[in-house]
């Protein structure tokens, strides 16, 4: 039997499918004496490492210094990684794999270096050219011709090519999963001495580093027809290599279970011939499917105990029954493996026959309505969380007026369960999102349009609409919560090419067998909703820092969590070019809503300067941007500096991707690397005690941080982005809270006049109700907090969080605390 898989139509389709998204399996194999780095976040980078006191644009700056040093740089031979020291996590590892590398033959220009702007860079010939055309210092537009002249596993190096009008070295490694491997394949036969199987060998080699084990297992087989005596070898790492590409079939099924996508994971296990592959990856393929019957039969056996005791339950009332007829509509409809873990303490003592069959019927509808750690035995209680989840979710409805909410409140005061929110708040944690979309339809072949509508500017200030596109995972269920990217597409980028940058091409249903269609982009893979925002007004290509973009991103953002099932603890905000500036400047502006912030090519400028000072429990920040982006690398050095020097670990927690010789790009390479970054960032709330923030504030939006919101920024102290240039910034709006001692708040600022009012919002995340709330600044209060229903739905009305909704708020008007509800 052959060593590698065998190629049915099914399995054929789906591996290929598997190496097309493994594109960001590639390549772990490095060269000797680098080193590997730990990050706090997790994430491992590997290469020649140096230190430096500062960031600088010079490259003359990156010369090795001692360790102990501010920032710790990491250079792989594609890009340099920049970090704060305090920021590693352990003690640094030595890299142990060598990768091969092919010096390509090409007339290569030897001149000096250019420089500029990227207008467009051309696909890549047979001979591996392609065109170059950049807008020089002085604004002339300039074309060259660039060739291959070096390939390694994990990236290729282009230079520009002599014979050109005026030559200017333009030397740019490119990852090797962005170029057609066709293309290198032929680059690597013309570079062989065709009579040496070593040479042969070692492309076969190349594929395997790479990852791309079926093309290396075909370059085994060619070398097996021109050479019949390596017969034995070409065998021998054949079978080694289909061991390899079972291992990766095996991490890309645990990837697509871990994510919910069972369905295509079960479909990719049973695409593989199995005895192909050694006893120990059989065994993991054989215990993935026992663990998911396994799954499948604890589910099934949830639902049929749960629904035998509604069947045996006799001379029920007509509203009692009615309740039960939901119940048993929503094991019939929803109960899935995400969220079956509701119903545990209902299966704990299913089979007790000391317990009474309506506390056993209390604890199921129960636990499915709050959790099973929150059911109650109560059957009157337990049964008046369907109607008051019912009324809940029309309070919330957008259409719902303003009498008919009031009218909800005083009915829900009348329920058993609702004379607090103790029930209401894990009642909206486990409901479906509130504006689910009819999700019938959507296969993934065309994204889901929304609209966020916002004011216009005040020359214009109609109501103005912002379309949005978003892309669910494969196999999305609205039970399971989801990591979620808020994406900004650059100046002149549309959506779709935004949105796809993430998500990747969509496939047709891979046979009759399996109708499943997937888009298999990096973020759909690894589980991520993807929202595009379109924050740009009338053709507007650059961005603007206004509040009005500031509302229409978080708008985008409440919407986003109204209709799809986001986990608001894991929401990125990234943006591309102009998007990019955008992202980090709405970023440091709200740091209370992200888990992290990404830009790709944007710009730390105007209020971002004014802000890197903030300190706060440290927003995860990625800045990806190319080394001759002279624009971009320029502007990011004072807020990096102050970030990556720091000693505190209440600033801007910045990770920095400088692409070597790369100019103005959009950097999809480095999508993948991003995705890991995020897979350790998780959004920084709030502590019961040892919290604390001072942020500035210049504009009227930049007036709130996590708890703490006040009702403006006095006139003398806002900043217009229009004529930010011409300012002084003479005084600057500070806000500061501490919470340093449970439910004491020291709030700042206490010099002003008392004619901005302010907030404190509370929650039993960080605040106790049963004990007096004391706050100090801005005048002063200390007396009891009464958690209320109609703040918690408001503020979900509001912010569509209901993983984090606030239960209480005071309210200072005229430097006088008092409970607003």
């Amino acid at each position: 039997m052959s060593p590698t898989p065998k190629k049915t139509l099914l399995s054929r389709c789906l591996l290929l499918l598997i190496l097309i998204a493994a594109g960001c399996i590639s390549g772990n194999v490095y060269a000797q004496n680098q080193k590997v780095v730990t990050a706090m976040s997790g994430v491992q980078y590997e290469g020649d490492l140096f230190y430096v006191k500062e960031y600088s644009p010079s490259m003359a700056s990156f010369s090795p210094l001692p360790s102990g040093n501010d920032i710790v740089v990491v250079d792989d031979g594609l890009r340099r990684v920049l970090l704060n020291v305090n920021s590693i996590a352990v003690g640094l590892g030595e890299s142990q794999r060598n990768e091969i590398e092919f010096d390509i033959r090409q007339k290569e220009f030897k001149g000096s270096v250019g420089n500029g702007q990227l207008i467009f860079q051309g696909p890549f010939d047979r001979h591996g050219h392609r065109e170059l055309v950049i807008r020089d210092p002085l604004g002339k537009r300039k074309r060259f011709i660039q060739g291959i002249t070096k390939i390694t596993p994990r990236y290729c190096v282009v230079n520009t090519l002599s014979g050109a009008n005026n030559p200017k070295q333009f030397r740019m490694p490119l990852s090797t999963a962005t170029i057609n491997k066709d293309i290198i394949r032929n680059l690597l036969l013309g570079q062989i001495d065709d009579q040496n199987v070593n040479d042969y060998f070692d492309i076969a080699d190349y594929f395997r580093q790479t990852g791309d084990f079926q093309r290396a297992s075909d370059e085994l087989l060619l070398i097996e027809q021109r050479f019949p005596e390596q017969g034995e070898r070409v065998r021998d790492e054949r079978t080694e290599i289909a061991q390899l590409f079972g291992r990766q079939i095996l991490e890309e099924i645990k990837l697509r279970l871990a994510n919910g996508q069972t369905k295509l994971a079960v479909a990719m296990a049973q695409a593989i011939d199995s005895p192909d592959y050694s006893l120990d990856i059989r065994a993991e393929f054989n215990d993935f499917q026992d663990k998911k019957d396994q799954q499948q039969q604890q589910l099934e056996n949830a639902r049929s105990q749960t629904l035998a005791l509604t069947e045996g339950i006799k001379n029920l009332s007509i509203e009692q029954s009615a309740v039960v007829e939901k119940f048993k509509h929503d094991l019939n409809n929803e109960l899935t493996v995400a969220n079956v873990d509701r119903l545990d303490a209902f299966l704990r003592v299913v089979e007790d026959d000391s317990t009474p069959k309506m506390q056993k019927l209390s604890l199921a509808i129960s636990g499915w309505l709050l959790g099973s750690n929150n059911a109650v035995e109560n059957f009157a209680l337990a049964l008046s969380l369907y109607p008051a989840k019912k009324l809940a979710l029309e309070y919330l409805a957008r259409d719902t007026s303003a009498d008919r909410r009031a009218t909800i409140l005083a009915e829900l005061e009348s329920f058993e369960s609702t004379g607090l929110p103790n029930y209401i708040d894990p009642i909206l944690k486990l409901s479906k999102p509130i504006d689910a979309p009819d999700l019938s339809t959507y296969d993934g072949s065309k994204p889901i349009e929304f609209f966020i509508e916002v004011p216009g500017p005040p020359v214009r200030p109609e109501v103005q609409r912002f379309r949005c596109l978003a892309h669910l995972p494969t196999e999305y269920d609205p039970h399971r919560k989801y990591p979620t990217i808020i994406s900004l597409p650059g100046g002149g980028q549309s959506l779709e090419q935004n949105l796809n940058l993430w998500c990747g091409s969509h496939n047709e249903p891979l046979s009759s067998k399996l109708n499943l269609a997937v888009r298999n982009g990096p973020a759909l893979r690894q589980g991520y909703i993807v929202v595009a925002v379109d924050w740009r007004y009338r053709g507007q290509t650059d961005y603007r820092y206004t509040t009005r973009e500031h509302r229409i991103v978080t708008d985008a953002l409440y919407e986003s969590l109204r209709q799809f099932s986001v986990n608001p603890d894991r929401v990125y905000l990234s943006g591309h070019g102009t998007g990019g500036s955008a992202a980090y400047d709405i970023g440091v502006s709200h740091p209370e809503h992200w888990a992290g912030v990404l830009g790709f090519s944007g710009a730390f400028d105007k209020y971002v300067d004014q802000y890197q000072a903030n300190q706060h429990v440290g927003l995860p920040m990625y800045a990806v941007f190319g080394e001759k982006d002279k624009l971009t690398a320029d502007g990011l050095r004072g807020p990096a500096n102050k970030w990556l020097k720091s000693k505190l670990y209440r600033y801007i927690d910045l990770t920095m991707v400088q692409y070597k010789g790369r100019m103005n790009e959009y950097f999809p390479e480095d999508i993948p690397n991003a995705l890991k970054w995020m897979r350790g960032q998780q959004r920084r709330r709030p502590s019961k005690t040892d919290f604390s923030f001072e942020c500035r504030g210049m504009r009227p939006g930049d007036c709130y941080f996590w708890f703490f919101e006040m009702d403006g920024i006095p006139a003398n102290m806002t900043y217009p982005p229009a004529l930010y240039d011409q300012q002084k910034f003479k005084r600057i709006f500070t806000m500061s809270a501490k919470l340093k001692k449970e439910n004491t708040f020291l709030l700042e600022p206490r010099s002003l006049q008392m004619d901005v009012d302010a907030t404190l919002w509370l929650s039993p995340e960080f605040a106790d109700f049963s004990k007096r709330i004391e706050i100090k600044g801005r005048g002063s209060f200390k007396g009891d907090v009464t958690p209320s229903t109609k703040t918690l739905l408001d503020d979900v009305l509001r912010r569509a969080d209901t993983k984090h909704p606030y239960w209480a708020r005071i309210k200072c008007v005229k430097g006088t605390w008092a409970q607003a509800e």
